[in-house]
Order: C-alpha cells, then sequence, then structure tokens
C-alpha cells in the first residue's frame, strides 16, 4: 500500500479538529464515531483529490503521539534539541 502523503496544513487541521472534539467531549479514548467526526470535518477544511479514510486519520495520530514521546524522552535525556518530529 502506498505511504500517504499529509500536507503541513491536513496535519494542523488534524491537530486542530482533535483538539476540538477531546475539549469537548472531554478526555478518553477515540472510537471510531469520533474518528469518522474527524475525518469528515478534514475533508471539508482540506479539500484534495486524496481522501483520508477513517484509519489513516487515527493512524497519523498515533504515529505523531508515539514519535512526540520519543522525542521528549530523548530530550530529557540528552537535554539536547531534536530534529522536527512531523
Amino acid at each position: 500500500m502506498k505511504a500517504v502523503q499529509w500536507s503541513n496544513d491536513a496535519l494542523s487541521t488534524l491537530l486542530d479538529l482533535y483538539e476540538e472534539k477531546y475539549l469537548t467531549f472531554g478526555c478518553g479514548s477515540f472510537r471510531g464515531k469520533d474518528w469518522e467526526d474527524v475525518r469528515k470535518k478534514l475533508v471539508i477544511h482540506i479539500p484534495t483529490k486524496n481522501v483520508r479514510t477513517t484509519t489513516q486519520c487515527c493512524d497519523k495520530w498515533d504515529k505523531m503521539k508515539k514519535k512526540y514521546f520519543q522525542e521528549k524522552t530523548i530530550k530529557s535525556v540528552t537535554c539536547f534539541a531534536t530534529t522536527s518530529w512531523v
């Protein structure tokens, strides 16, 4: 399967939509319906011929979150700034 390319605008919108939904409905894990809502809003905000699926949105979020925590750990251990992680 071909890797999905995410523009900076799409990533920023994904983060904003996640935050909006998270703050609106409180803490907790996102379920399939929650990711579907995020995906629908992403399509509205970032129209593209490469429409993202619910799974792609969820996977991208998980990868960014994992990378963030890796970078945070590296920074705390080494006391050095790391490279761009997005």
